[in-house]
């Protein structure tokens, strides 16, 4: 820059270089309270979950989704549906297991009845 010049180059080089900080200074608080909350809600997620025998990714899932669809009370009902999800699917899942431990029985059309045994 000119001599002419140089003080207010050095100026505005300086009020970019605050306006500069003070965005990052921002950018870090918020970034810093942001991942306190996350923390925070994420430990909330995984007592949720082992409360009601869920993973917390499918209940941090069920909440983004519940809130997304029906707002605040989509995502509070959110952590109850995803529990009875979970026990439905254990249910079934267990059941499931039951049936292919157990022998296989024939098939209710070629099962004899008391009618068709032959008699002495």
């Amino acid at each position: 820059a000119p001599s002419s010049r140089r003080g207010d180059v050095e100026d505005l080089g300086a009020r970019c270089w605050r306006a500069l900080g003070g965005f990052l200074r921002g950018q870090t608080i918020v970034a810093l309270f942001d991942a306190v909350l996350i923390g925070l809600a994420l430990v909330i997620i995984g007592v949720v979950g082992r409360a009601v025998h869920a993973h917390p990714i499918a209940i941090l899932l069920g909440v983004s989704a519940g809130g997304v669809t029906a707002g605040i009370i989509g995502a509070m009902v959110a952590a109850p549906a995803v529990a009875v999800a979970a026990a439905t699917l254990g249910f079934m899942r267990e059941r499931a297991d039951d049936a292919d431990e157990r022998p296989s029985s024939p098939p209710v059309a070629q099962r004899r009845t008391t009618d068709d045994e032959p008699k002495p």
